[in-house]
């Protein structure tokens, strides 16, 4: 199992359900938590919150946790965080800091990016990386995190019930772009694993790695599929489920309960 590929999946279900940010002013926080299931069994839980009580009307703020369970979390206990903070600043999507924290049974480690209109962004490690090889400083003007990144182009679903547009991501060590491809629209009925049932956007996720991967090493979050649908008034689309690839087949993230933060859960 490799934690990689589990954030960045997660990261997916965090960019998206940032994108709820723009238009839910009167609701200050939203909660949403996922199951993370592979063959069946779920592995692994997840909770999305976005906070508005600080900023203005076009601040946005989103913060991902998650944590193994069950079998997994006996062998091999894994947890992470990851945060995104950042603006509109008449051009788009203006990021101002990123962070993660990973913690595999006593070892933890962190990241933080601190973004600069018109320069590069400034990446530090805890503790220290030195075999990280830094990207040309040209590669990174312009980027953006990844969930700043997803919250841009949640926009377009929000707008249009469809998926396009390519964006320039970093993620602290690889320098990657990120596109939204639309697939045909689908409908789901509420299982046990899923609270959602109606219409649902599909879109499939291509990237393009362009610093820091190993030769031959695919791209984060290429051929992950999410799923979104209008779980909660007065939210645009939300992830309902995700599916990934790891070196053992496919994960699939499931909505286990969607809400304001000041109302029951809608599991």
């Amino acid at each position: 199992m490799r934690l990689p590929t589990f954030r960045a999946a997660a990261l997916a279900l965090l960019l998206f359900a940032g994108g709820t940010l723009a238009e839910a002013k009167a609701e200050p926080e939203l909660l949403l938590d996922y199951d993370v299931r592979y063959g069946g069994v779920t592995i692994m839980k997840l909770q999305a919150r976005l906070d508005l009580a600080e900023g203005s009307d076009e601040s946005y703020a989103v913060a991902l946790q998650g944590r193994t369970v069950g079998l997994v979390d006996k062998l091999k206990p894994i947890a992470f965080t990851a945060q995104s903070q950042g603006a509109e600043n008449g051009k788009g999507l203006q990021p101002a800091l990123y962070s993660t924290t990973t913690r595999k049974r006593d070892k933890r480690k962190g990241l933080s990016i601190a973004f600069q209109p018109g320069g590069a962004p400034v990446t530090r490690f805890t503790p220290a990386d030195d075999a990280e090889e830094p990207a040309p400083p040209e590669l990174l003007e312009g980027s953006i995190d990844p969930a700043s990144g997803m919250i841009a182009l949640l926009r377009s679903v929000a707008e249009t019930d469809a998926c396009s547009g390519t964006v320039p991501i970093f993620d602290g060590k690889r320098r990657y772009d990120v596109t939204f491809l639309s697939e045909p629209q689908e409908s789901i009925t509420q299982t046990s694993h899923s609270v959602y049932s109606g219409k649902l956007t599909v879109c499939r996720l291509k990237s393009k790695p362009l610093h820091g991967f190993k030769p031959g090493k695919r791209g984060p979050l290429d051929d992950t599929v999410i799923w979104l649908g209008r779980v909660l008034e007065g939210a645009p689309p939300l992830p309902v489920r995700i599916e990934t690839e790891i070196s053992l087949g496919a994960v699939r993230l499931e909505l286990a309960s969607a809400r304001w933060a000041d109302r029951q859960a809608s599991r």
